[in-house]
């Protein structure tokens, strides 16, 4: 049988992200796994992958079980099909697939159903978050690698404006850890002097006047 699914390394980070389509077309609809779907999941395993980070929504990722029979390890983000996510729960998706692709021995695919549009809008801002690029150099590499990829205009805006996103996400973090720290600390006077150091922090990095 003619096995022709095909990924595209984009990066090495230093271990290696991918850019596909829908390994299981079949299963990813009816929940059945075809004998292509099959033949797709033995070839990824063969090649060595170890994550798969799909991002078809929910009624269109019912193939997930059949990736975690496999062995890989799954992260599931939706993603409307042609559309855009929350940008602060992308910045997330980023930061988990950067942390993943840390150890040389994983090996990532990032997949939806063509591997254009969504696809191309992750990992071009994952390319932003790694690789310190502008927003129209992350388009450019990944439109070279892979033509067409991030499809609509509100996908490039996203992508252009990833820094200030991440950046953003990176604050909130922050003050969430801030505050956590604040509310854990005790009324004794140790505990209120960290807890005077902290709200200062806290002040500093929320803007509160």
């Amino acid at each position: 049988m003619n096995i022709d699914y095909q990924t595209t390394l984009i990066m090495k980070a230093p271990g290696e992200i991918h850019r596909g389509s829908n390994p299981c077309r079949s299963a990813a609809e009816s929940g059945t796994l075809s004998i292509r779907d099959a033949a797709n999941l033995q070839k990824l395993k063969n090649e060595k992958f170890t994550h798969i980070v799909c991002l078809l929504e929910k009624a269109r990722a019912k193939a997930i079980p059949f990736y975690r029979e496999k062995d890989f390890k799954v992260v599931h983000f939706p993603i409307a099909d042609y559309g855009t996510p929350d940008p602060f729960e992308l910045a997330g998706l980023v930061k988990k697939i950067s942390n993943i692709a840390q150890d040389p021995k994983n090996k990532i695919l990032v997949h939806c159903q063509g591997g254009f549009g969504r696809t191309g809008l992750v990992l071009a801002c994952l390319q932003r978050a790694v690789t310190g690029c502008s927003g129209n150099e992350a388009i450019a590499k990944i439109r070279k690698l892979v033509p067409h990829s991030i499809e609509t205009k509100p996908q490039e805006n996203l992508v252009r404006n990833f820094h200030q996103v991440a950046q953003e996400n990176k604050r909130v973090k922050h003050i969430e850890r801030l505050e956590a720290q604040i509310a854990a600390l005790g009324t004794g006077k140790s505990g209120r002097a960290k807890k005077s150091n902290l709200v200062l922090q806290l002040r500093e990095y929320a803007k509160v006047v």
